[in-house]
């Protein structure tokens, strides 16, 4: 059975990177790798009225800050993982990390070597199974956002 792709939608986070603290915007930016921007705890709006009912309610949830990667995993950026995977598109157990004979990949095996196809290389990384993109955080050493962590990091804190 194949298993689903999904769009590897963001960067990922860091891993616990205040250990407990209570972080504020000027925290240390030594804290965070080049290209993470700080989302400050506090609360924010999930969901929504009127739309879907898995989106149902609105309502309020407080979070604690977190770093999150500013720009999208490229094609490249997954390409490296792959490479560096020793199983390739397939974890230890077989699992599908990504979908290689899907016909909008655009990671393909040259000569040994997964490559972003020439003019994809900055696009945003798909075809990736939700395993294939936590191991994708994991070997980055950060790990993939909640659904809270991402809506609140794609809406902000006014209500968008």
């Amino acid at each position: 059975m194949r298993a689903l792709p999904v769009l590897l939608i963001t960067a990922c986070l860091l891993p616990s990177p205040f250990a407990g603290a209570a972080p504020t915007p000027s925290a240390s930016p030594g804290q965070a790798t080049p290209g993470m921007v700080l989302v400050p705890a506090g609360p924010f709006t999930m969901g929504r009225d009127g739309g879907p009912a898995s989106e149902a309610p609105a309502h309020t949830l407080t979070l604690p800050a977190f770093w999150i990667g500013k720009t999208l995993v490229t094609q490249a950026g997954f390409a490296r993982f792959l490479n560096a995977n020793p199983g390739g598109p397939r974890g230890p157990q077989g699992e599908r990390y990504f979908d290689e004979e899907d016909e909008d990949a655009r990671i393909h095996l040259k000569e040994g070597k997964w490559t972003a196809d020439p003019g994809f290389e900055k696009h945003p990384a798909s075809e990736a199974s939700l395993r294939g993109a936590a191991a994708y955080c994991a070997w980055a050493g950060k790990r993939l956002p909640s659904e809270a962590e991402w809506e609140k990091a794609a809406r902000g804190a006014d209500g968008r």
